[in-house]
């Protein structure tokens, strides 16, 4: 009984920190035509090097999101990729570039991006032609955890790229989120399940998977 009375607290607390907060996520390029051409894609998650989060716990939680909906587009996470792929070191390697002013800087992201194409361009090359995809759908994420402030937060960009290296997409997003929790595991826990759906709601939205 006490087990249960557990359960249910811990749930209550998820569904609050979850159901009471949103995303201000907005669209800078979006190529309708390319991204109907899309039919096979894999999804890249970029992570910073002094971030709290790792590769693997992110796209374990993504997955297991995804479980609840149904592909429309054959969607599979690559996870057997280089560091040079998967994590940023400096804020000026980035997609998501800031003016002084905390404005976000639409060229340069691109230029970045464009950057980080041209230098990973084999292994990208390599990962599109072994697993036969259209596209790349490129999830980077910067996290901030204090469970001593009980506080979070995170920047996202979401790049999606044909074969041919074009960006027919890009989004950006930064929210921060307030948690009763002070246990550190907890709140990191609270702060992917947030990054989990920002991620899942934006391929819905573009009709890779559906409910």
């Amino acid at each position: 009984m006490k087990k249960k009375l557990v359960i249910n607290i811990f749930a209550f607390c998820l569904f609050t920190i979850l159901a009471c907060s949103s995303y201000s996520v907005k669209t800078e390029l979006k190529n309708n035509k390319s991204l109907s051409k899309l039919k096979r894609v894999g999804i890249v998650i970029r992570l910073s090097r002094d971030g709290g989060i790792v590769a693997d716990e992110q796209i374990n939680s993504i997955n297991s999101w995804m479980g609840d909906y149904k592909s429309i587009k054959e969607i599979s996470i690559i996870s057997d990729c280089s560091e040079e792929v998967i994590l940023y070191g400096s804020m000026q390697e980035r997609f998501y570039q800031l003016s002084d002013n905390k404005r976000f800087l639409r060229y340069k992201s691109i230029g970045v991006v464009n950057l980080y194409l041209r230098k990973n361009e084999s292994e990208l090359r390599k990962i599109i032609e072994e697993n036969n995809l259209d596209g790349l759908v490129i999830y980077e994420i910067y996290d901030v955890i204090s469970a001593a402030m009980q506080y979070m937060d995170f920047d996202s960009v979401v790049v999606i790229v044909d074969k041919n290296f074009n960006i027919v997409y890009l989004d950006h997003q930064s929210n921060g989120y307030e948690s009763r929790e002070i246990d550190y595991t907890v709140v990191k826990n609270y702060l992917m399940d947030k990054i989990s759906e920002r991620f899942i709601r934006k391929l819905l939205n573009l009709k890779f998977m559906k409910k």
